[in-house]
């Protein structure tokens, strides 16, 4: 199905900065959220975010906003999603908008940080024909932790 979506990453270092987008990631079907919303939330679901590669970070650990939009892009092309890049602010024709923001903490162990400072906003607009619109992608209909996202995702199947 043709329903576009795109998926927007964020972040800022600490809670008292603003966020700054850093990948904009436009899925041109399949985009409604029991598809890439749970996609988005598998994603989401084991990642460490961290700030530093040593000897005792796990696997799962994201060193830094890039990565994070470099490891959804690589996941949702595995899933067959065939992402691209698009500029910050764009509109696509979509339905569904997902952001994905992140607070990447200095002061935190990745080992203690299992989905911490990562949470899921959702918005959507009436669909209209064939790719038309986009810019009014605003009612937000979610806002929560990835754990919470997962649970609106699945109650939407």
């Amino acid at each position: 199905m043709g329903t576009r979506s795109l998926t927007v990453c964020k972040s800022r270092w600490t809670e008292e900065d603003a966020f700054s987008t850093d990948a904009t990631i436009y899925r041109h079907s399949d985009g409604y959220p029991s598809q890439q919303g749970d996609l988005l939330h598998c994603i989401l679901n084991d990642l460490v975010l961290a700030n530093g590669i040593g000897s005792g970070t796990p696997k799962n650990a994201v060193n830094g906003p890039g990565r994070l939009a470099t490891r959804i892009i690589l996941a949702m092309g595995k899933a067959g999603a065939l992402p691209s890049l698009e500029a910050p602010n764009s509109t696509m024709g979509q339905k569904w908008e997902y952001h994905i923001e992140t607070t990447f903490s200095c002061d935190d162990s990745p080992a203690d940080n299992l989905n911490a400072g990562i949470k899921v906003r959702v918005f959507s607009r009436p669909m209209t024909a064939f790719g038309l619109g986009g810019e009014d992608c605003t009612e937000e209909v979610f806002f929560g932790t990835n754990e919470e996202f997962g649970k609106w995702v699945q109650g939407r199947k």
